[in-house]
């Protein structure tokens, strides 16, 4: 009969733990609705400036609604714990359960964008007309049926009912005091160490040098009113329905 050194039969042990390890997978036990909301809390403050803050991606992370890397929530977690070696994506200083949260936050965002618009889309054209929306987002405003097609039908209801809640910083508006005395106001598009693009009132492109401002004023809410108290539920439901006819 053979005997083998109790070492080596010691060092099979680890491997076959690990084996064993690496075929089971971890549930998400935070996925309350509580956790969501304290998953998105903490994907805006440690998350957003790479990511966007709605998720659909920005200048160094991608769109996390669809998620490669990531085919479980196990493995979702690991990439947010550790990070991703070579890449811009350092690990969490979050604990355990904060990460969980933050598992069942980016679930959510791809989740959302999977719901189908319920309402009647012919409905929803009158309404678009009705309110008058292409007087702004054809102009000034966001292009809906473009921006639609990144949108589920729940953030797009967000906006519609909730439009300050997030506003992105191509849509804040300025006014400044030039150091000649002169006042001038618009739409910020863009921005970098010495100037200031903007889209004036009358729909201008003009570009503003910084060295020229005596004193800048920033309005960082949106221009859009809320719909909350001029449509009901199912009025939403149409003109979602309406603005994504052409997304699928």
């Amino acid at each position: 009969m053979l005997r083998f050194p109790k070492y080596i039969l010691l060092l099979g042990l680890p491997f076959a733990a690990l084996s064993q390890e690496s075929n089971a997978t971890l549930s998400n036990p935070y996925t309350s609705s509580d956790d969501i909301a304290g998953g998105q809390r903490a994907f805006l403050s440690q998350c957003a400036a790479c990511h966007g803050a709605d998720g659909r991606g920005g200048n160094a992370g991608p769109d996390l609604s669809v998620l490669k890397r990531a085919s479980s929530d196990e493995s979702l977690y690991q990439i947010i714990n550790k990070g991703i070696p070579g890449t811009v994506m350092p690990g969490s200083s979050s604990n355990t359960s904060g990460i969980w949260q933050l598992v069942a936050y980016v679930r959510s965002i791809a989740a959302n964008r999977q719901v189908k618009a319920s309402g009647n889309a012919r409905r929803g054209e009158d309404l678009y007309r009705q309110h008058g929306c292409a007087r702004c987002h054809q102009t000034t405003a966001p292009e809906l049926f473009t921006l639609a097609r990144t949108r589920s039908p729940l953030e797009l209801r967000n906006s519609i009912l909730q439009p300050q809640v997030e506003v992105g910083d191509a849509y804040w508006s300025f006014r400044a005091k030039l150091a000649s005395g002169a006042t001038v106001s618009g739409q910020r598009l863009n921005e970098d160490s010495e100037t200031i693009q903007y889209r004036t009132p009358e729909g201008q492109l003009r570009s503003l040098r910084r060295q020229q401002i005596e004193e800048i004023t920033w309005d960082r809410t949106s221009p859009m009113p809320t719909y909350a108290d001029k449509l009901n539920s199912a009025d939403i439901d149409d003109l979602i329905a309406y603005l994504l006819e052409g997304r699928n």
